[in-house]
């Protein structure tokens, strides 16, 4: 216990990982919790696993402390955030939830979440995402009505650009010009949400029509982010020419190269730095060199 707070953050890590052997212990859970709270990604995330995932421990000041991580600029973090919500019924989880789950593909631990909140032990053979949306909204629906909480115009919007019904996403942006800042249950205006889908044609026609590619979602990940970490190199490339801002930091102050090693994609940092010319990226870089 008394290495909850060492200075080393390799040495708090460690920390994490034992008491998350015994997570249902009142001593591991009074520490879990301060070490949810860390300033080192690596040790909130095994904390919030042992205390949320691993433990069955439910109290009011538990829950809390998971909803100040459900923004979490570290994705592995905010993913175990969701399961222990989830699996503590805490209804405050679902509108994140709901809007991870209507993309084509999510991590395993979304849809684990999503069968904590449905209460079944199992994933039923042949859901997608779309089943786990459609039922959470039915179970839920009496206690928090639209479990979305998404204005249904960017639902409406999305589909048209989508569905590349450009006619159609017209006239509704003209008659609804708020679009443009409108938001889904994780920050993503409808520009965003589409570069991650690599919709590089819906996202060209937002861009000529007012939508700004320098977006972030809630976590405070900026959107050339995400295109960078998901391997879209040409979508990436496209984003360059437009002149995006590649030295923008993202909610753990990080650039994108350091954001891309930190997840494994050393390759794809590379990539970053051999076809992307900002010199403030490329001067950022060199600056977190001489640190290193």
């Amino acid at each position: 216990m008394r290495f909850t707070t060492h200075q080393d953050c390799e040495v708090r890590f460690a920390v994490a990982c034992a008491l998350g052997h015994f997570p249902n212990d009142p001593l591991s859970v009074q520490h879990l919790l301060i070490l949810t709270q860390d300033s080192d990604h690596d040790v909130r995330d095994w904390a919030i696993f042992g205390l949320g995932d691993q433990g069955d421990a439910d109290t009011p000041e538990i829950c809390e402390a998971f909803i100040l991580r459900i923004i979490d600029p570290f994705e592995p973090a905010r993913m175990e955030t969701i399961i222990a919500l989830s699996k503590r019924q805490d209804i405050r989880v679902i509108p994140c939830l709901v809007a991870i789950l209507e993309r084509q593909a999510v991590a395993r631990g979304y849809i684990e979440a999503a069968c904590y909140l449905l209460e079944i032990e199992y994933e039923p053979e042949g859901w997608s995402t779309s089943d786990y949306v459609k039922n959470i909204a039915q179970k839920y629906s009496d206690i928090i009505g639209d479990v979305s909480m998404t204005d249904p115009l960017w639902y409406e919007f999305r589909k048209a650009v989508y569905n590349k019904e450009y006619d159609l996403a017209e006239s509704i942006l003209q008659a609804n010009p708020k679009i443009i800042d409108m938001r889904n249950g994780i920050g993503e205006t409808v520009l965003h949400y589409l570069t991650v889908e690599n919709d590089g044609t819906g996202v060209a026609w937002l861009h000529s029509h007012g939508f700004g590619l320098n977006t972030k979602n809630k976590f405070g990940t900026p959107v050339v982010f995400e295109v960078a970490q998901l391997g879209y190199k040409e979508l990436l490339l496209w984003f360059a020419q437009q002149g995006v801002d590649f030295a923008v930091l993202d909610g753990e102050n990080q650039n994108i190269v350091t954001f891309l090693n930190e997840l494994d994609e050393k390759d794809m940092a590379q990539f970053v730095l051999d076809h992307v010319t900002d010199p403030a990226l490329q001067n950022t870089h060199r600056g977190d060199q001489v640190k290193s």
